[in-house]
């Protein structure tokens, strides 16, 4: 505002702009100490340009934190160790195009996603670097598409999805090859398809799901040393559907829409145990589940069915 700004100015408003203000200590400030306050202090990324310059020169332990706005995930790769941060996921947007982390324990969080560029069996973004943690996003993918594919080594020690919403996908998360112990905590996969898929697996491998709402088609491969479920629901979307085809535990979990179906797939032999599960409501009991939950036509026959530590027959 300029020197000779009078009353005019009063009670009027600016819409539609928006400012981020960064600031830094100038040199002749002092705290009681020095003028050495703020010497390591962080700021955030406020353009494009400035998001490429410091993943350029992100090295292990870096963290770039974005500000309020949208910004677009650099061609250049993610550099091993390096954390992205947002503003918080209704404050910052990624947006990723057919994008990929190559790079050994990489962390983005606390963001929204944008996905686009999926095509055949690439998702939005790609993931084949060990040790990758998505926590705190909203990723919206593309309709009819892949959201995440995580196809990662056996020295994996395993992918972590936590805090994290997907929608507007045919998949949500596609595991090309599970590896690890891998883990999807507090998620909400509402997806046209399949929740998510397990095509492949590497020796030894487990997947641990919590505390998440699974709403779609949710499918994995055998082979899989084990898949926990705790304390999930799991409801409709355009299909209502769980088929394992390796050793499946359910503890505490809720079938939330009244089509519901579980079918054993396969012909390996494992094991499905179900622990104080419920349907709409209804206590799954080894008296009622077949009828109450089970999809019976092409059940794998050399699969063993416990209900409540009651062993069923199907």
């Amino acid at each position: 505002m300029r020197e000779d700004a009078g009353n005019e100015y009063q009670g009027l408003s600016i819409d539609g702009i928006g400012i981020t203000v960064v600031a830094t200590q100038y040199t002749y400030e002092s705290d009681s100490n020095n003028n050495q306050y703020d010497v390591n202090a962080e700021y955030p990324v406020i353009s494009n340009a400035d998001f490429a310059d410091a993943i350029e020169n992100a090295d292990a332990g870096s963290v770039v934190d974005l500000a309020s706005g949208t910004f677009q995930l650099p061609s250049n790769s993610i550099p091993a160790g390096v954390t992205i941060t947002g503003a918080g996921k209704e404050n910052s947007v990624l947006q990723v195009n057919k994008s990929s982390i190559t790079s050994n324990d990489v962390t983005i969080k606390n963001i929204a996603i944008q996905g686009s560029g999926a095509s055949g069996t690439s998702g939005s973004l790609n993931i084949s670097g060990n040790n990758t943690t998505i926590e705190n996003v909203n990723y919206k993918g593309q309709a009819g598409k892949i959201a995440i594919t995580v196809s990662t080594g056996d020295s994996n020690s395993g992918t972590v999805i936590k805090d994290t919403k997907i929608t507007n996908a045919f998949r949500g998360i596609q595991f090309w090859r599970l590896s690890g112990n891998s883990v999807i905590d507090n998620c909400v996969l509402d997806i046209s398809g399949y929740t998510f898929n397990i095509d492949a697996v590497a020796p030894n491998s487990t997947l641990t799901v919590k505390d998440s709402t699974l709403n779609g088609w949710t499918s994995y491969t055998s082979g899989i040393e084990l898949v926990t479920f705790d304390n999930c629901k799991f409801g409709l979307h355009t299909y209502e559907y769980l088929r394992p085809y390796s050793n499946t535990v359910l503890t505490d979990c809720e079938f939330t829409s009244a089509g519901y179906q579980l079918n054993a797939g396969g012909s390996d032999a494992y094991t499905i145990t179900l622990n104080n599960c419920t349907k709409n409501g209804t206590a799954i009991t080894a008296g009622n589940v077949v009828s109450l939950l089970l999809d019976t036509e092409g059940w794998n026959s050399n699969v063993t069915l416990i209900v409540n530590g009651v062993t069923v027959t199907v």
